[in-house]
């Protein structure tokens, strides 16, 4: 009976984690409405960009017209929620930009590669791939608007080459809640930062799952703390809830609302330890849940050695 039970859960755990297998929803590399110079107002979907010019997303801005120019650039296109297929998890591709970016949907970031003055950092050898959030989508028929955010140091600018696109994975669990995509994060050790009400609007984003070694902080050895605010539906809040953090290099505290509901850390030395090969699969409990409000989450990772952070997915909140 145990040996039936155990077989069960690693099935279970098994298809969760399986890999992505992205199937194209709609082709975006045609003409995006382009224009030079930084606005941050250009992220947000009612900006009227009618007198935009239109440049194609398959090649850089130099070769339609934009010849020498270094500097900042908004992209901007949009589609419609119903060509999206249903309980799917929906992801953007972009792929190659010169130098960096930053992608928002509907006026919220949903993902960035690189560094934007005035300490830049170039991210062209990336593909850029972003998954997008199901509560970010307009579902009234009205556009959905992405805006690209690109800042080129020299040479090419923009989008250089590579897929440009809308795709589901066709292998992907729906979670309840899924908490891929930008989180807030900040280096330090500090036992205040735990607890839901800390203001930390001026926390970095970073993508998650992802080493932040691969985001600017190469090298990095020590604490941090990743963030994220949710909300959860009274019908929700009912279940049997579970949150998966995948990954984590190398050890971890996990704290909802302000409560430690899992750790992982064998304390064994960088070199020995295994705890960056489990995945974090932690119960919450149901009295610490806020229903129909916002709830936090809150992440401490101890990185030992070499790279750091939540590396690899499923990430998420699932019911029993």
């Amino acid at each position: 009976m145990l040996k039936l039970i155990i077989i069960f859960l690693f099935s279970i755990f098994t298809q969760i984690a399986i890999c992505k297998e992205l199937v194209k929803i709609k082709d975006l590399s045609g003409y995006w409405k382009f224009s030079i110079g930084d606005l941050m107002a250009k992220k947000e979907p009612s900006f009227n960009d009618n007198d935009w010019d239109k440049i194609k997303a398959s090649d850089c801005w130099e070769n339609q017209g934009y010849n020498g120019y270094d500097g900042i650039a908004w992209y901007r296109t949009s589609f419609k929620s119903n060509i999206l297929p249903d309980n799917k998890k929906i992801y953007l591709q972009l792929g190659f930009i010169d130098d960096a970016d930053e992608v928002y949907l509907n006026g919220k970031l949903i993902g960035y590669s690189g560094k934007f003055p005035p300490f830049p950092r170039t991210a062209y050898r990336a593909f850029r791939e972003y998954f997008i959030p199901n509560n970010y989508l307009k579902k009234d028929g009205s556009d959905n608007v992405i805006a690209v955010r690109v800042y080129d140091q020299f040479y090419n600018g923009g989008f250089t080459g590579g897929k440009v696109g809308l795709y589901y994975d066709k292998n992907a669990i729906k979670m309840a809640i899924d908490l891929e995509g930008v989180w807030k994060f900040k280096k330090g050790n500090n036992k205040n930062w735990i607890y839901p009400d800390l203001n930390d609007s001026k926390w970095e984003p970073i993508l998650t799952p992802l080493f932040w070694d691969y985001q600017g902080l190469k090298h990095f050895d020590g604490n941090a703390f990743y963030r994220k605010t949710i909300f959860i539906s009274k019908n929700l809040a009912q279940e049997a809830l579970y949150l998966y953090l995948g990954k984590i290099d190398d050890f971890d505290e996990v704290y909802f609302n302000g409560v430690l509901i899992g750790t992982t850390r064998d304390n064994k030395r960088f070199g020995q330890s295994q705890s960056y090969q489990e995945i974090r699969r932690y119960k919450i409990p149901i009295q610490v849940i806020k229903e129909d409000d916002y709830n936090n989450i809150t992440v401490k990772v101890m990185d030992i050695g070499h790279n750091g952070g939540i590396y690899e997915g499923p990430l998420g909140i699932h019911t029993h």
